[in-house]
């Protein structure tokens, strides 16, 4: 709507511009067209009776006769003009106009009389005066005198001098229907003229460059804003889902270790499991665990948080031994895939040194074997390979699962989200574990990239500087 507001508003500031040009150009036309027949009959024609020298304009002349102003001779009644024979041919005479002046002035009458038929109107001697003088004119004169009148800018445009064939009682035509054209005026005694501007709708779109640079911005800043309260309502709309599905998730996450909690110790308490010491230590150590993964699932968001600012360039790095460190963290989950009919395949060099924090990077590890444990699915093998090349060491996880579509590859790494499918809850997880590893390699100066498609499993690789002092 704005656009269109506005659309209509230079529309209008236009047409204003067509309306003042065609203004100013025939107003200058109209004066041209005077001077010039004033020009010319003055030096056509002998008034007898009459001094002209005294007189600026045909019109001021007739004006003063009319009046009987002081000078003129009130008793002239009838005035004799007499156009000069300009050929000097001794065939051809001076002709004779006779005007009489005791009739009214839309009443006035011309009678022509010498070597042609007499000829009689109602318009008004002045016209006649034109016709009875001048015979033709050169178009450049016309142009050289139209151009004297403009202003310095419709000075510098080009212009074509127009001519029509007039009949006897054409003396004006408008021209409204031709664009940046003056109208039609009689000069002489055969042709109408008009001055046309072939470039001026160039110059008057010139003339409100300043609105339409203006509109330009306006609409910018328009279309600026109505994007960016787009993308801000996306981004909301994005945070809101990502928030729904955190919070569900992580209930669903938190839900499944309370409960079993409960259960154990629901067990110890009503079952007599008491007085069965193998039972006792095998609730315990579910419970046990349990509260382990509840602390771990704890300590993973609020470590996750650290990534939101700088506040892991104050993170404490010494040099450690990722072998050994994935050594420790592979044990842990050889139970756990023993269950599900797991394979972990396991090739490491003996010393990999790396300059990091060892809290962080187990997280990392333990969070890339989990993951390939989840969605590697039972009966699968999930290789760990760790090794040096040059001045970086390797660290490959990979499992034989479901895969990710490449549309997801780079959007696998940003925090709360998940691949789409059809159960949100069919594995468990919220959205931070590979978010979080991105944010662990990247305070380590590395880098994670993932290698993956549908049905073709997943393949994790994180690049390490090693240690500068080995």
């Amino acid at each position: 709507m704005l656009v269109m507001l506005q659309l209509l508003w230079l529309k209008r500031e236009f047409q204003s511009g067509v309306e003042a040009f065609d203004r100013e150009t025939n107003l200058v036309f109209r004066s041209t067209i005077q001077h010039i027949t004033d020009s010319l009959i003055f030096s056509n024609l002998e008034l007898s009776g009459l001094d002209t020298v005294q007189f600026q304009s045909v019109r001021e002349m007739l004006r003063s006769m009319r009046r009987g102003e002081p000078g003129m001779n009130r008793g002239l009644r009838n005035l004799e003009m007499y156009r000069k024979n300009t050929e000097n041919s001794p065939d051809k005479s001076d002709t004779v106009l006779h005007w009489n002046l005791q009739r009214p002035v839309e009443d006035d009458s011309i009678a022509q009389s010498g070597n042609d038929a007499p000829m009689q109107t109602q318009s008004g001697p002045m016209r006649y005066f034109s016709l009875f003088a001048i015979e033709a004119i050169d178009p450049e004169v016309l142009e050289a005198e139209f151009r004297q009148g403009l202003s310095e800018k419709l000075k510098r445009l080009d212009v074509n001098v127009l001519i029509k064939e007039a009949g006897e009682r054409d003396f004006f035509q408008n021209s409204d229907s031709i664009s940046f054209t003056t109208h039609f005026m009689r000069l002489g005694r055969k042709n109408l003229y008009a001055i046309e501007f072939p470039k001026g709708a160039k110059h008057v779109l010139n003339g409100i460059l300043p609105q339409i640079g203006f509109s330009i911005v306006l609409t910018g800043l328009m279309v600026l804003s109505f994007t960016f309260l787009l993308n801000n309502m996306r981004a909301q709309e994005k945070l809101i889902v990502q928030k729904n599905t955190f919070i569900s998730n992580v209930s669903h996450e938190l839900k499944t270790p309370v409960a079993t909690v409960s259960v154990a110790l629901e067990a110890l308490k009503n079952f007599n499991v008491l007085q069965q010491p193998e039972k006792t230590r095998e609730y315990l150590q579910i419970a046990e665990n349990e509260v382990k993964r509840l602390d771990l699932m704890v300590e993973k968001i609020l470590k996750t948080t650290v990534f939101d600012t700088d506040g892991h360039q104050h993170i404490a790095f010494r040099p450690l031994d990722l072998a050994v460190l994935l050594r420790k963290i592979t044990q842990t989950f050889y139970l756990l895939a023993s269950k599900k009919n797991t394979e972990i395949q396991y090739q490491a060099e003996n010393q990999v040194l790396v300059n990091g924090n060892e809290e962080y990077l187990e997280l990392m590890i333990y969070n890339l074997i989990d993951n390939a444990l989840k969605y590697g699915g039972n009966g699968s093998i999930i290789k760990l390979e760790l090794f040096c090349d040059g001045p970086w060491a390797f660290l490959v996880v990979e499992d034989e699962g479901f895969g990710i579509a490449r549309e997801y590859h780079e959007k696998i790494f940003d925090r709360f989200f998940r691949v789409p499918s059809g159960n949100v809850h069919d594995i468990k997880g919220y959205g931070l574990g590979l978010s979080f590893v991105a944010g662990v390699v990247k305070s380590h100066k590395g880098l994670v990239t993932l290698e993956s498609a549908p049905g073709k499993g997943s393949k994790f690789t994180v690049k390490l500087p090693l240690y500068a002092g080995n």
